[in-house]
């Protein structure tokens, strides 16, 4: 991948910039907060969005207007194709809005639209995502930091990470670890729920309800028979009711037919009655009638008079109306007549004005000739003076850096004699560095030691607390005692109550409706009264009346006192069933109890055996360092002698250091000798350029203040002749002016020729208005009598008609009382006995009340067998309870195996994972260092801690043995190398671009300049490399610098410059 071009608006500081990339090292310099890191987070955006890691809250810059967008372009290539990838974004407070594209070959072809279309085309272009991206190619200070940390942990924790081992470690643990404890959980979870189902006891409950289901069914069996037999009785009274009431209903229909008969005979008669007002009442109009057809015969002639008459006036008013308009129209010709006249006055004007100003204009074109010249002039006299200043600047230049590097070699000799004088004392640190070591080993090993043994006696006392915990634990779930058989007991209470208090209740809901019955049909009877007829048989009470009272009083009495009796009954089984109740759920407590103390007491033994198990652990790790310790050959470890050979180390360190950095210094003199000589030179040639540059002034004069003079004139020539140019323009409309104004004198006789016409029409018509009114309040009373004329006709056309229908009433009414005689024939002949039909209503009643006292039977005991029926499939599922729990426990315990195997061997495979990419990644780094240092350093080696040990001499040395500036290349080797090895690792080749954001800290010049050169020698294997840092003296070292300079406000520029 290569970097071509960025183009930014309105990107987080940025407004309006584009920067072109090179290739080779190219420095990007400013200071803290100017918006350096801006440019990669720019970089990351184009490629991936938000998801490269920039906040969407601050990608679009604060200095834009509410409306306007972020837009960032990004040219790059990558496996020898260009791409184009743009990306603009807008975030409201309501909205965000997010587009993407992705071009191939400059911009011609589209790969992507979109946001999620773009960042899987970029991801699979390129090889990487965003993480990749940031760990392959970003290295920030911090990454360089923790190469060489000197803490194991640290340093490892860092390379774990990088190399994504730490993900798989921790999160495959902490995965394996959570569905451990999850299955752990659940097998204590089922034994407890095992230990509170009595299997035994749950199976004879089980074949006590199956017996009881078998005698409810036979009682059951015997109820339908005596079912059967009850409604075959019923149905023969039935059949004898449906006949009686037939009979009744036909004399209700009788005596309803002998009303409705009645009824009609009075309407027709009544309906006769008006028809013979109304025919009397039109024989006194017809002689109206036939006054009004006499008059008839003058209305055609009236409204014809009328009509001619409304056409003269319409004529007339057509005739005005446009008389009217005519005269409007000559008063607007005769105000755009006098308008021309004027116009023609004003262009006379301007065309004596043009005359006068012709001098003038010929003038302005001679001083448009002459400033022209001047001009010319003016630029050549600028350029040279422009030239004589660059030589004279270019020779200042070179003078100060003359002096600026006399002055250097002057620092650089006497440098390099005090480093002549160090050099007895450096050859003393080695030895003491080897020694340092080996009690820096000792050191770690003595403090991991004590801290072992600290831990181990942390875990005893743990340990004794919890073994006193769980003799608690145990004590306390003994004091509960087997709950399970009460709680059997309790429910079997609870389901026979149940049973009971359901057959209560259907009896007293029968025994309740028998009384509201019986009552209904007692204040039914009183309401009657003896005298009254039966409500059934519609005979007379009268001796049975009082019979039929007791009878009545007697049977709601006797409900009502079962009703009262089955309450009490009710009342006192409810209460018991409440008791029952209240003592199951305190059982159930119990239960939960004790489930929760057996779910605990597995827990803490498992935790005790944890403890057990990691003490021995403790204790074994603990001689383990003691032997680590003799092993060293040092015998006992002496603090106070550790620190003194620290102090002498650092003291030669220092040393070591100050001679290093003074022979890096003083091997550039050669170097110095010759630039000082080249600049001797260079300023010979800078020297003539100032004289030549000189003497072309001198021979190009130029004299401002003609100029000056010349502009003067032609600023008040300017005025006049735009005056001309105006009058000009206005007199070149004259002819059209002059052909408007003969139009409109034209128009003017057109329109008197026109007036003259309409009034003599107007004479022709000889409208009246008086006599056009008269004519109208004659048509309006024709109009009136014609409307009386043609009612009066409909009237005496409907004579006849109603004659007829009188006529026809008649008819009807001798058909209506023939019908009415023979209803009253028809009810003689039926012979309908009331007192028969409640006879048999009652024997129905008396044979109904007993099927329903079996069908109450039936519905108790089917109630009955559905409880015990619940009651066995809740028995049943108790005993397949038991039967999963048992086959759930065994599957738990195979998992609870599996999963601990599992984590075993993802901490070996780790463990392995980690030794071959150590392996691995020692070749890249060995091949990477050997190029920085031309072949010094080729080998190299990781411990377990991921130590860096570089061979020299045949030895192998950690990264603190050697110089600063080796540090510095050794460091640089490691992340160059894991860029490469992490490329190659996720198949995407060599990343050509690296970007290394403040890797320069606090160091100074030298140190600075020696990254540089080792950077220089990864050129082959990465043609981009960019160097983000806030130390503007380090510019010179790149090919080049984009500086990011701030302001003015909240936004900042990018400037380029190259060496």
């Amino acid at each position: 991948m290569l970097l071509h071009r960025l183009v930014l608006r309105n990107f987080k500081r940025y407004r309006e910039e584009e920067i072109g990339f090179r290739d080779g090292i190219t420095g990007i310099v400013g200071n803290n907060g100017a918006g350096k890191s801006s440019i990669t987070d720019a970089v990351l955006f184009a490629l991936y969005g938000v998801q490269g890691g920039v906040d969407a809250e601050y990608v679009v810059s604060s200095f834009a207007g509410p409306k306007d967008r972020c837009e960032v372009r990004l040219e790059f290539a990558a496996g020898g194709e260009e791409y184009v990838v743009q990306r603009t974004f807008r975030k409201t407070a309501g909205s965000t809005q997010h587009k993407a594209s992705l071009f191939m070959l400059g911009g011609e072809k589209q790969l992507a639209e979109g946001v999620s279309a773009v960042a899987a085309e970029v991801q699979r272009v390129l090889g990487m995502g965003p993480a990749d991206f940031r760990s392959t190619v970003f290295a920030a200070q911090k990454d360089l930091l923790a190469l060489l940390d000197e803490r194991p942990a640290a340093r490892k924790e860092w390379f774990m990470k990088m190399l994504g081992i730490d993900y798989l470690k921790e999160e495959g643990q902490a995965v394996l670890k959570a569905e451990l404890d999850s299955v752990e959980a659940e097998i204590v979870k089922a034994g407890g729920a095992l230990s509170v189902i009595d299997e035994e006891s749950v199976q004879e409950g089980l074949e006590a309800c199956r017996a009881a289901v078998a005698g409810a069914g036979e009682q059951v069996k015997a109820c339908h028979e005596a079912l059967s037999a009850l409604r075959a009785e019923a149905k023969e009274a039935g059949a004898e009711v449906e006949t009686l009431e037939a009979a009744e209903r036909e004399a209700i229909r009788l005596a309803e037919t002998e009303g409705a008969g009645r009824s009609e005979i009075d309407r027709l008669r009544s309906k006769s009655a008006a028809l013979e007002r109304e025919v009397e009442a039109v024989s006194k109009n017809l002689g109206d009638y036939e006054a009004l057809a006499a008059a008839e015969t003058e209305y055609e002639a009236i409204v014809s008079t009328y009509e001619e008459w409304r056409g003269r006036k319409h004529d007339h008013d057509l005739l005005v109306e446009r008389q009217n308009a005519l005269q409007a129209e000559k008063v607007r010709e005769v105000e755009r007549l006098d308008a021309l006249s004027a116009a023609l006055g004003r262009l006379d004007a301007d065309a004596a004005r043009c005359r006068e100003l012709e001098p003038s204009v010929t003038r302005r074109e001679e001083v448009r000739g002459e400033l022209e010249t001047l001009k010319a002039d003016e630029e050549r006299h600028r350029r040279l003076c422009e030239a004589l200043r660059l030589a004279e600047q270019h020779f200042s230049g070179v003078e100060r850096r003359a002096a600026g590097l006399g002055r250097e070699v002057s620092t650089l000799r006497q440098k390099d004699t005090e480093r002549a004088a160090l050099e007895p004392e450096v050859a003393r640190y080695d030895e003491r560095r080897r020694l340092k070591e080996v009690l820096d080993a000792a050191a770690v090993h003595h403090r991991e030691a004590s801290r072992l043994r600290e831990e181990a006696r942390s875990v005893r006392a743990e340990h004794a607390t919890l073994e006193d915990l769980i003799r608690n634990l145990r004590r306390d779930a003994a004091a509960l005692g087997d709950p399970a058989m009460a709680l059997e007991e309790a429910e079997q209470r609870r389901a026979t109550l149940a049973s009971a208090l359901a057959t209560a209740r259907a009896g007293r809901e029968a025994a309740a409706d028998r009384d509201a019955s019986a009552r209904a049909h007692l204040q039914e009877i009183e309401a009657l009264g003896p005298e009254s007829c039966c409500p059934t048989c519609h005979q007379p009470l009268r001796t049975h009346y009082p019979d039929l009272v007791a009878g009545l009083e007697e049977e709601a009495a006797a409900a009502e006192q079962e009703v009262v009796a089955l309450d009490v009954e009710i009342a006192g089984t409810e209460r018991e069933r409440v008791a029952v109740e209240e003592e199951i759920a305190d059982i159930a407590g119990r239960c939960r109890t004790l489930q929760g103390l057996q779910v605990e007491i597995a827990a803490r033994e498992e935790a005790l055996a944890e403890r057990a198990r990691r003490c021995d652990l403790l204790m074994a790790r603990c001689e383990a360092e003691d032997q680590a310790v003799a092993a060293l050959g040092i015998g006992a470890y002496d603090p106070e002698r550790h620190e003194e050979v620290v102090r002498d180390l650092a003291s030669l360190s220092e040393l070591r250091a100050r001679y290093d950095r003074l022979s890096g210094e003083a091997a550039a003199l050669p170097g110095k000798f010759e630039a000082l000589d080249a600049l001797d030179a260079e300023g010979s040639t800078a020297l003539l350029a100032v004289e030549v540059a000189r003497a072309d002034c001198a021979a190009h004069p130029y004299d401002p203040t003609r100029k000056a003079g010349l502009e003067e004139e032609a600023g008040r020539l300017e005025a006049l002749w735009q005056e001309y140019v105006a009058a000009r323009a206005r007199g070149e409309g004259r002819q059209k002016v002059e052909e408007e104004y003969a139009a409109v004198k034209t128009g003017l006789d057109r329109l008197d020729g026109a007036l003259a016409g309409c009034t003599a029409e107007m004479k022709v018509l000889d409208f009246d208005p008086e006599t056009y009114a008269r004519l109208g309040e004659e048509r309006r009373a024709a109009e009136e009598r014609h409307r009386s004329y043609l009612s009066l006709a409909r009237e005496a056309a409907r004579l006849p008609d109603l004659k007829n229908r009188l006529s026809t009433l008649a008819s009807e009414t001798g058909a209506a009382e023939t019908h009415l005689a023979g209803v009253l024939a028809a009810q003689e002949t039926l012979g309908f006995d009331p007192d028969r039909l409640a006879g048999v209503r009652a024997r129905a009643r008396t044979i109904a009340e007993a099927a329903q006292a079996q069908r109450e039977e039936v519905s108790r005991l089917q109630a009955e067998v559905r409880h015990l029926k619940e009651r066995e499939e809740e028995l049943k599922t108790k005993v397949q309870q038991a039967r999963a729990i048992r086959a759930a426990i065994t599957g738990f315990e195979e998992e609870q195996e599996n999963l601990k195997l599992t984590r075993t061997l993802l901490s070996e495979y780790t463990t392995y994972l980690l030794g071959v990419v150590r392996g691995h990644l020692e070749g890249v780094v060995g091949e990477v260092l050997g190029e920085i240092t031309d072949g010094r350093y080729d080998t190299v080696t990781f411990d377990d801690d991921f130590t860096l040990m570089v061979n020299d001499m045949g030895a192998d040395y950690p990264a603190a043995r050697f110089s600063g500036g080796e540090q510095d290349d050794i460091a640089i080797a490691l992340r160059i190398a894991l860029s490469r090895y992490l490329a190659a690792m996720r198949g995407m080749g060599d990343p050509a671009v690296l970007i290394f954001d403040e890797i320069f800290g606090s160091q100074d010049e030298e140190r600075r300049t020696n990254l540089v050169r080792a950077l220089r020698t990864q050129e082959a294997h990465f043609p981009q490399i960019f160097l983000i840092s806030h130390i503007a003296e380090v510019h010179e070292e790149f090919e080049t610098t984009l500086r990011v300079e701030p302001g003015p406000g909240p936004e900042s520029h990018i400037e380029e410059a190259s060496r």
